[in-house]
């Protein structure tokens, strides 16, 4: 049985902002479920299936500094798939390590586009400690966590309250006047500008928690000020419709 566990691992995915977003919290599946394949959950009609050699469920706030039930994988090879039922939209994540090891995760999906990530985790000396990735990936269908190196034995790897955004809310369809709009630069640690405007357009720019930070009226290229927004990733919407991510470094 392995429910006495000595470590620490917190991963809270963030898929988007407040459009039709669907919080996979995992409350509905009892705890304590040890040597699983897979777990399943639905809300709000979007699917997301958890598979791996040997997953868990757990509610001990202790484990993982995280509350009610969560799910972890413990395996030699730590290896987690996540599958949606829709694409989606995938913004960034949350993600720590078991106490008293370096370990390194490859963070990789299937479908839509982005790039492969890395990701460092230094827990040495048995201090909890987890490091947020922002991953500017559109259209996936699923991702895969793996532990790549780790210097202790017993790899983990845990989530909760993952939030997703299914692709479809995020975008405008049959409307061509927008599909040739893009914002630049991008990643920006001062301004944005919003290129093949034919007119002024309203707009709203969200957090990745789906906070509106700022709003107005943007022309054709013209320079909208994100100095003052702290680091992340964050959401453009034009007209209540069309909706763009940008980076401020």
């Amino acid at each position: 049985m392995k429910n006495n566990i000595n470590y620490l691992i917190l991963v809270s995915l963030i898929f988007a902002n407040s459009f039709a977003q669907a919080t996979f919290d995992f409350e509905n599946i009892a705890s304590s479920q040890f040597a699983q394949t897979s777990f399943l959950q639905t809300v709000n009609s979007v699917t997301l299936t958890v598979s791996g050699a040997d997953l868990n469920s757990n509610n001990n706030p202790t484990h993982f500094g995280s509350s009610g039930v969560f799910i972890y994988g413990w395996d030699t090879t730590a290896v987690v798939t996540f599958t949606f039922g829709t694409e989606i939209d995938f913004v960034s994540l949350i993600l720590g390590g078991s106490l008293s090891h370096n370990q390194t995760y490859g963070i990789s999906h299937t479908g839509g586009s982005g790039s492969y990530s890395d990701v460092f985790v230094n827990l040495i000396g048995g201090v909890p400690s987890s490091v947020p990735v922002v991953l500017n990936w559109s259209g996936v269908t699923s991702f895969t966590v793996t532990e790549t190196t780790n210097t202790g034995s017993n790899p983990r790897i845990a989530f909760d309250n993952i939030v997703t955004v299914p692709l479809n809310t995020l975008s405008l369809e049959n409307n061509t006047s927008l599909q040739s709009i893009k914002i630049h630069p991008n990643p920006s640690s001062d301004y944005i500008q919003v290129s093949g405007l034919t007119s002024e357009k309203k707009y709203t720019i969200y957090n990745n928690l789906g906070k509106e930070v700022k709003k107005g009226i943007i022309s054709n290229n013209q320079k909208s000020d994100i100095n003052y927004l702290p680091i992340g990733l964050y959401f453009l919407q034009l007209d209540n419709q069309k909706v763009f991510k940008f980076i401020k470094e």
